[in-house]
Formats: C-alpha cells, sequence, structure tokens
C-alpha cells in the first residue's frame, strides 16, 4: 500500500515530452490567443527562459490526474495534491493548467470503467479547485 507520499515521489520522475509542451502551448493559444498573435505567443512560449516554468506547470497537472487514478484512498490522494505547487504559478499557467486539465479529465472519463467515474470526477474537481 502506497501512502501520499511514496505515491508523489514516485510519479515526480514523470517525463513531460517537448511534444506535450508544444500540445499543452497549442491547446492553450487556440483557445486563449488571437489567430494573429498565436505564432508570436508559441515562439515565446518556446524561450529557453520560460520552458523550465511550463514544463513544471504541466507536470503539476500529470502527477495530479495520474494521483487521482492511482491514489488508493481521498487522504493519499489529498498529500499528493498538497505537495504539488499550484500557488506559484501566473495566469497564463493557470489558465494553460486548466485547459490541459478538461482535456486529460476527458480522455480519462472515455477510458474509465463503468462505476470508477464518479472518485475520479470528485477527484478532478478538487485539482480544479487547487489550480484556482
Amino acid at each position: 500500500m502506497e501512502n501520499g507520499k511514496e505515491l508523489y515521489q514516485n510519479l515526480t520522475k514523470t517525463v513531460i515530452s517537448n511534444a506535450i509542451l508544444e500540445d499543452v502551448i497549442g491547446l492553450y493559444a487556440d483557445h486563449e490567443i488571437p489567430e494573429s498573435d498565436r505564432e508570436e505567443f508559441e515562439e515565446h512560449c518556446s524561450d529557453e527562459e520560460f520552458r523550465p516554468v511550463i514544463y513544471s506547470a504541466v507536470l503539476n497537472v500529470v502527477i495530479a490526474i495520474t494521483a487521482a487514478l492511482q491514489a488508493e484512498n481521498e487522504d493519499s490522494f489529498g498529500t499528493v495534491l498538497s505537495l504539488l505547487d499550484f500557488e506559484e504559478v501566473n495566469q497564463v499557467l493557470q489558465k494553460m493548467q486548466l485547459i490541459m486539465l478538461v482535456q486529460m479529465e476527458e480522455a480519462v472519463l472515455a477510458d474509465l470503467a463503468t462505476g470508477t467515474e464518479d472518485i475520479f470526477t470528485k477527484r478532478a474537481t478538487r485539482i480544479r479547485r487547487a489550480i484556482g
């Protein structure tokens, strides 16, 4: 039985590919940036200075969603959420995380076995509140 801290430590080993980062940036741009400004925004996000910040924001959502699926109980899940740093992001990253959360939530719900959706949906709501 894995506790929340162990689950968190294991999930922090997750590696986010550049392709995933590009997808998240593109999703955000599609939702929030006027088409005439998208290319400039995407170039700005690709800058070496901002990439680690975006990486960290994306990793937090991936860890939270994975924990929502893997945590054995609400205490373990709550521990993982409390260890994530959702409060230190600006509005752009926060919105990026929320858009990503919706996309991942829809994908997970489409694949979940019947009867397990309620627990996941409640946990996804907790993630949404943690993001802001």
